[in-house]
Order: C-alpha cells, then structure tokens, then sequence
C-alpha cells in the first residue's frame, strides 16, 4: 500500500517475502521515471544511505531493479519500514513540551552530524521528513536531495523543475543554477540558488526546533513564493517561544537561523553540544559547590594535641595554615569626558603583569593609566589621523615597556615616559601581539604576502615567520605556550566569522597542528592551567594541560559583555589578563558603532539624513547628489543606497565577504572593494546602482589587498591605495589589463587620493613631515610640480564639483580652501568652515560634499534610546582565584 508520495519518490509498505520482514520501497513518480537525472539522484540516495549506520537514520536494505511489467520506473529503494507519524504529524497535534522538543532536537541533531562527518548534506530537513517512533526514536529520512559537501553537486547542474505545489522544489533560478528544497524550510543561500554547504542543514534544524517548540512554521506564506521572501528577509515571530523556553535556548536558535550563513553555527555537533545545555540555569545561578573543610583545621586539631611542646606546636599551625585567599574587587574605570575608544578592531585594552597599569586606545591615541591615579595620560608619539594613530597596546613581561603599532610599525616605548622606538615593520596591525618572558614578541599579520605568526626580538630586528597560515584562513593572538615549544592562538576557516574560530596549538619543531577548542577567538593560556577564550561576548575557560596539550575538561562560562571587534572581523575580544590576578575588559563600545547622518552647512548647522542608526562608514554622494551609497559594517557588511528623496535604504551588496568603499564611477553605477576573510587579494568590482544586474570584477589580485578611494570624473580610472604598508597610490584603467601602476613611490605614506573635477590635478594625504597635510600633484603624470594645500596638517581631502574649492578635516574641523585648477594650480588660505564631534571611524573619506558644496554629509553618534553607555574599562582584582574555584583543574 502507499505510505507517501512527494516530488522526489513514492513510498510503499511492502513485504520482503525471503527475510520475512515488512520494508519499505520508494520508486521515482511515473513523471520522472524516465528522467536519467532522477534516476541518478535515486542511485545517489541509495549510495550516500549505504555509508550511514546510525540509529536515527533510516536504514537501506538494498537497491533492486524492478520486473518489466512495474513500468518505465526501473530501480527501487528498499528501506527500512518505519512505523509511527511524522513529526509534522506531532507538531500538527500542537506545540510539543521543550524538554521533550530538546530530546527530539538532539536525536535529530546525531543523525545530521553523522551524515555531515560522511560528506553529506541532507539539504531537504523538514517535519515530513522525520519519523518519530512510538518508544521516542527518531529517524531522519529521505535523503533525496543530499549532496556531497566536497565536490561539485550534480543537483545543481540541471534545471529540472517539477510543479510549483510540490512540497519539494527545484525550480530554475535565474543566472545561478537551481533551487532544490521545501520553500520554509531553505536557507536564504539555498533559496537564492546559490552554493551551499552543511550549514543549510543547521538553518532547516533550526527551523524544525523552532517549529517544535511553537507549533508554527518559522516561515510560513500562502505559497512557495511568500515563503521564501520570509526565509530572506523575514523574522521569526520570537514571542511565540514558550516561557519554558530558556534564554540559552532562544541564544541556540538565534545562531541556527542567522541569515548570514558566515554567523550561523558552522557544525551541527555544536548544536547538538548547546542542546545537552540549553535547559540548564545559568553557571551564575547555579548552587556553588560545598567547600571543602580548610586543611588548617586538621593541623590546627594535630597542633592542640601536642600543645606541650609550646614553640614547636605554634611553629606547625602556623606553617600549616594556607595564605588566606585573597577576595575579588570588582570596579569600573571610566574614561574621561570626551573620550572614546578608537580603532576597535584590535586590541583595545592590556593591563601590566603586576596589574598597577592599563593601556588603552582611545581618540586616536594610547593612554596609559596607573590603577592609583585619577586621571590617565598619554603616551607619547602614539597620537595621529589614521594610521598615524597607535593602537594594539601590549606590556613587556617586566612591565617596563609599552608596545603598540603605528604607521606600519610595531614599536615601544618606556612606561616611564620617553619617546618611541622603532622595533619592526609590519604592513598591518597585529591580529594579536604578546611580549614573551624570553624578550622576543609574537604577533599575527594577514595581509599581502605577510600572514601567519611571526616572531622578533623586544630589542628589535627582523621578523621571522613563526607559523604559516596554511589552509586556515587567517592566524590571531599568538602566545608561546610555556616550556617553548608550542605556540597558542585562533584559526578560522575561509568565509568564516570569529565565533566559529577554532583554538588551535603548533609544535615549533615539527610543525604539526592541532584543534584544541572548536568555536571561539582570542585565546590566552593562563597559569592557573586554563585557556580563556571568547564566544559571542561571553569569556569561557577550559582545563589545559601543556604536557599533553589537550582539553581535560569541559568549557565554562565566566563573564558576559566582553565586546569583540566590529562585526566580529579580526577575532579581536577586548580584554587581557594580569599575571597578578586581574582581568580587565573594556565596555561601552556600542554606541559609538550606532552612529547616523547628517546634513551639516557651511556654518555648522545640522539637518538629520533620517536614516536609521548603523554602523555607517564612508557615505558617497551620487553624482546629481539625489543618493548616498553607503559602506554599513554591521553584521551585513554590504554596500546600501540611501534615496535621499524617498527616504529608503536598499541594500545593493549582498555578500558574505567584507564589502566596503563605494565610490560613484557615474550617476549609474558603483564601484566598492570586496575582502574575503584571511586571504591574500581583494576584488574591486562594480554594479549598477538600482541593482538591476549583478556586479562585475574590473580588478582582481590575489596577493595584494587594494581600496577603492576614488573615481576619475570621466569615469575612466579607479583611484587605489594597499591596505598595508607601505601606503602609496594606484591607478588602473577600467576595462584595460587590470594592472595597477603607482603614481608616487615615496618613502612617506600616501592615501587618500582624489582627482579634480576637469581631470587634472591629484589631491593626496601624505605623512612626510610628521603629520598629515594634504598635497596635488599633476594627474595622471604625477612627475610635475607639487603644491601644499594645508598649512597647519589635514586628512581626507575632497574636491568641490566645481573644482574651485578643496576641503580636508584636521582636529574635528571641517576646513575649506579656495584653488585654482588652470592653467596651473595654486591654493589660498585654508578657513575653519565648523567644527563638531563628527565620527571618522576608519582611514578613508568619512563625509562627502553636496554637488553646490553648501552642505557636507558628515557621521554621527546615533540617537539614544537607553542612558548613554559610558566609556569604561572594568577591573576584577584577583580573578584568577574566581577562576581556579569554578573551574577546578582535574
């Protein structure tokens, strides 16, 4: 008799009349019996289930070649018979209890891992595809559509469609292959018809968790249609979670159905993991353990009974008796009034061994402040305009020296006060940078040709490459493990996001790795004999042994509200640890990332864009000034357009790279540079602006890392800077060899350029004195005569559309400067235009000039909806005995 019937198989009840047991046999529809795909993704079905053995998967028995007279079918699947409804049947009845919900999910969640860890994705996980037995087991079925994970899927490579009502579909998608799936239950990437991977499987197991739980669809529509228009822009309905649902459970489905498939949770079996937990009270709540009787109290006992001998029984209690544990303090450390911090995507705080000092990276600068002053202070020659700017602090193991990075360099400089000095290059910030107690320091590099782990002396000199990155995307936070011989940091695989990193340990002799934590950043092996790292904001410990370098215990949470790097993009989690005992971390980073636009005139007066509050970054002004492209690094990471008369953001990007600099080529078009995470090269590619086709490459390298900072007004050239030192200027020609010449070749960094509106001149920022100025050149033949714009320093400059005017910022003033362009060019005297706390969050251009040049788009501190987070840095004296106590080493 017939169990079932879908798009993909009919399934019947049948009995094996030679072992004597009822099975089930699936056959293609009679549409498709005589599709030679079908018939392949049959065999393929039959193939993957032979590798599978576990017990929440359905079984095969076999795949047998039907009679003549059954039709043009041909083959059949002969599989287990299993009895019991469907979840969908369960779920129908109403929303199933969450301890119950939890136990399903977890069977659900075995079945998937096994299939992931064969190379197998099941791509079409749904309620109707789940048996749910009447003793509580599940099985998880119909593995019709699974593909490989490694190789190219013979799924994707054929248009097939079948009826549009069909619960399953594969319906042709445009310019990028199929769909295959069931329309509520596809990931947004799926549903796009793009490569996927095994995370589709993590969103579909989300989506039946979630559906678990409410008794409702987590997508739901009239048709397919609607459907997947939620899958990609919709939300959960979230308040249909039950009150027994915990907050650690609401957490676990959040990460499955992130739409952004680089923040979703990368392995089923770390569901599975959160599951075992997502019942439980949290750690804080949780009854400490009872103490053990202080062994004092044995020797104190032992003592009294010998209390004779006077002298000698005082002389044992007393060196019997442990050192009293010393308590844990717990205080905040605000920054000063108008201070805030800056260039959050390294290290922004580090505290001394003996932690008496913090560092920290504020306003463009290090401060340094001692745990018993009021009032910090700054440390000398860290203070600039972008990369000018110090940042990354780091202590000498003496705590005598203060180490950071500027302008491509990593130097230090005495915590007593003295200038700078000069200890290396390095192209990039460091991912990470810690001064060894053998005088040498490590830091991370994953830029250009320089990336992995390298290692040079505190006296200086030059670095050698330590640890190679290797297949891993990118390398952050080395530290030596002690004894010498192993190096401690994060990996992360490419196009993953920080919190899926994995913890990772190399032999220095042999070169071997291995992963030691799976999911988290920024660890740090501490002497207690734990390595600290952090997900999602919350600071963990595990037991380590350095002997065996493995994990003996379990991860524990410890501290929430650690903030991470912006966007999670360079696994950077601000907080560092005293080998006295104290941790600090900073607080109050968000909301300098929720910032907003707004029109600012020629005198200062402001007048709100109305877009809402994101981490904006560079805005571009259209050419006919009626839109603003936006560079928006929020969890999107993409490029948006801002319609400044119908007040509309649409988003233009959609990509799960780094997608930032948009610059206008014309009135039609944007330009913007694509990153991928840990590698090498960049693209820097174009697209129409309303989003009507999709973007096109006009430069790839896959060595070096080019912005984006400027079109030529005809259109012709793009305008590039390195995203590493040393900073110089580049030009190419759209639609010509993608070849990048560079224009100035200085020894000083050069960024910022920006060509004048009749094609002829080249404004430019450089650091040759010292500081920024703004320069113009002749263009495109730089070799000319020079002219000096700024007289007082200047960054970020921008021409006027009527090239008779220049503006630059300097100290939070807008500056403005009258030129001429022909028939050679001179500038006037630079005026103050205003003066505001307007955010310049990165190195580029952060505002642009309306085409009259009456009003500038400038970056603001988005509105408050709460009391305004202060700028603090928190400091828990003697953590480290907080530490030992809830995670005992074995």
């Amino acid at each position: 008799g017939l169990i079932g019937a879908g798009g993909m198989g009919e399934v019947y009840r049948a009995r094996d009349s030679r072992l004597q047991r009822d099975v089930a046999v699936k056959v293609l529809p009679d549409l498709f019996a005589s599709d030679p795909e079908r018939l392949a993704r049959l065999e393929r079905e039959a193939q993957m289930l032979a590798s599978l053995t576990h017990p929440n998967i359905g079984h095969i028995y076999g795949l047998e070649d039907l009679p003549a007279d059954a039709g043009p079918r041909g083959r059949a699947l002969i599989l287990e018979l299993i009895e019991g409804p469907t979840l969908a049947d369960r779920i129908a009845e109403g929303a199933i209890p969450v301890s119950d919900a939890v136990a399903l999910g977890k069977q659900i969640a075995d079945a998937l891992d096994t299939a992931h860890l064969h190379g197998i994705v099941h791509r079409d996980l749904k309620p109707a595809n789940i048996k749910v037995r009447d003793d509580g087991t599940v099985k998880v079925l119909d593995f019709g559509l699974a593909k490989l994970a490694e190789g190219p899927s013979a799924a994707l490579q054929s248009p097939t469609s079948i009826p549009s009502m069909s619960p399953t579909m594969s319906a042709a998608f445009t310019g990028a292959g199929v769909i295959l799936g069931t329309a509520a239950y596809m990931a947004p990437e799926q549903a796009r018809g793009r490569a996927v991977d095994k995370r589709v499987d993590v969103w579909a197991f989300g989506c039946v968790l979630f559906e678990m739980l409410t008794g409702k669809r987590t997508f739901d529509g009239t048709d397919a249609t609607e459907m997947i228009a939620a899958v990609v822009r919709g939300e959960p309905e979230w308040s249909l979670l039950p009150a027994a649902a915990t907050p650690r459970l609401r957490t676990l489905l959040e990460r499955c159905l992130a739409k952004d498939p680089n923040r979703r949770l990368r392995d089923i079996g770390d569901v599975r993991y959160e599951l075992e937990r997502a019942l439980e009270q949290p750690a804080a709540e949780k009854a400490a353990p009872a103490a053990r009787p202080p062994i004092w109290r044995s020797a104190l006992t032992y003592a009294a009974a010998l209390i004779a001998g006077g002298g000698v029984a005082s002389y044992a209690v007393w060196t019997l008796r442990p050192e009293p544990v010393r308590p844990l303090a717990r205080f905040s450390v605000a920054l000063p009034e108008g201070q805030r911090f800056t260039n959050t995507g390294r290290h922004l705080v580090a505290v001394s061994p003996d932690g008496t000092r913090i560092a920290y990276s504020a306003n463009n600068q290090v401060f340094m402040r001692a745990i018993e002053q009021l009032e910090p202070v700054p440390v000398r020659g860290t203070a600039g305009e972008g990369n000018g700017s110090g940042r990354n602090p780091f202590f000498s193991p003496d705590g005598q020296w203060l180490g950071f990075w500027q302008d491509g360099e990593i130097k230090k400089v005495p915590v007593s006060g003295g200038a700078p000095v000069m200890l290396c290059a390095a192209m990039a910030p460091p991912w990470g940078a810690r001064w060894e107690s053998d005088n040498t320091i490590l830091f991370g590099q994953n830029s250009g040709e320089s990336q992995g782990i390298f290692r040079v002396s505190g006296n200086g000199g030059k670095p050698e490459l330590l640890v190679k990155s290797g297949d891993a995307g990118a390398l952050h936070g080395p530290q030596m493990l002690p004894g010498g011989r192993a190096v401690l940091f994060t990996q992360i695989a490419r196009g993953a996001i920080w919190d899926q990193g994995q913890i990772a340990v190399e032999s220095i002799d042999t070169h071997t790795r291995k992963v030691v934590v799976n999911g988290g950043t920024d660890a740090r092996y501490l002497p207690t004999g734990h390595i600290v790292y952090v997900v999602e904001g919350s600071l963990f410990a595990v037991p380590f042994d350095v002997d065996s370098l493995e994990t003996t215990g379990g991860p524990v949470p410890l501290v929430e509200g650690i903030p991470q790097a912006a966007a999670n993009f360079t696994g950077a989690a601000h907080f560092d640890v005293a080998a006295s005992g104290s941790l600090v971390y900073a607080a109050g980073l968000g909301s300098s990332e929720a910032r907003t636009l707004v029109w600012v005139d020629r005198s200062g007066k402001e007048e709100p864009l109305g877009v809402p509050p994101r981490a904006y970054t560079y805005p571009r002004l259209s050419p006919d000034g009626t839109r603003v492209a936006l560079d928006i690094r929020d969890e999107m990471r993409d490029i948006w357009i801002w319609d400044l008369a119908r007040k509309t953001l649409t988003r233009l990007t959609v990509d799960s790279d780094l997608t930032r600099l948009p610059i206008w080529i014309d009135a039609q078009r944007v330009a913007f540079t694509v990153t991928k995470d840990g590698q090498a090269g960049s693209s820097i590619r174009v697209q129409a602006a309303d989003g009507s086709a999709p973007s096109q490459s006009l430069l790839d390298d896959a060595k070096r890392k080019w912005l984006a900072s400027a079109a030529s007004p005809d259109g012709t050239r793009i305008l590039v800077s390195p995203d590493a030192a040393p900073y110089d200027i580049g030009v190419f020609t759209i639609g010509a060899t993608p070849s990048v010449t560079m224009l100035l070749g200085a020894p000083s960094n050069e960024v910022n350029g920006e060509v004048s509106p009749d094609g002829r001149w080249l404004a430019f920022q450089s650091n040759e004195t010292g500081r920024g100025e703004i320069y113009v050149r002749p263009f495109p033949e730089v070799s000319g005569s020079r002219a000096q714009v700024s007289t007082d320093g200047g960054v970020r400059p921008a021409w006027s559309r009527d090239g008779r005017e220049m503006f630059y910022l300097w100290q939070g003033a807008m500056m403005a400067v009258p030129v001429q362009t022909t028939p050679s060019f001179k500038a006037g005297t630079p005026q103050v235009l205003f003066k505001g706390d307007y955010l310049a969050p990165q190195n580029g251009r952060t505002y642009d000039v309306s085409p009259d040049g009456k009003r500038f788009v400038m970056i603001k501190a988005g509105p408050e909806t709460e009391a305004p987070v202060e700028a603090s840095i928190v400091v828990v004296q003697n953590w480290l005995e907080e530490l030992k106590r809830r995670v005992p080493i074995p």
